[in-house]
């Protein structure tokens, strides 16, 4: 299924192959990401949301930190890469139905220089 990765490396957003589990969430935020957080979840046009997904200890670990970004809504940025998948009503993964040109322009890059 079609997912979105935002990429504070390289400053990118783009869409990839996202296979669904655990370890796969884990594997495309990278950046040792161990545990991760849901913060938002976008509308949707259909009975499902667009959610995004985070390093939930990123906090604890930034030496581990390549970046962040903030949407012009956020009160404050999220650091590290993200992804964004969707969810159905049961809560089960499912291809996005994003705009990803409408996110592209509604971020906000933040360099990260420790």
């Amino acid at each position: 299924m079609k997912a979105i990765k935002i990429d504070v490396e390289k400053q990118e957003i783009y869409e990839f192959e996202f296979v669904g589990g655990l370890d796969a969430i884990y594997e495309s935020i990278g950046n040792n990401c161990t545990t991760f957080e849901c913060p938002i979840d976008f509308a949707s046009s259909k009975n499902m949301a667009n959610s995004l997904y985070c390093d939930g200890e990123i906090n604890f670990r930034l030496e581990d930190v390549k970046g962040a970004f903030k949407m012009e809504a956020w009160v404050y940025p999220i650091m590290n890469n993200c992804i964004i998948v969707g969810t159905d009503e049961e809560g089960d993964s499912c291809e996005h139905d994003m705009n990803i040109e409408d996110l592209k322009s509604s971020i906000e890059w933040y360099p990260w220089n420790h």
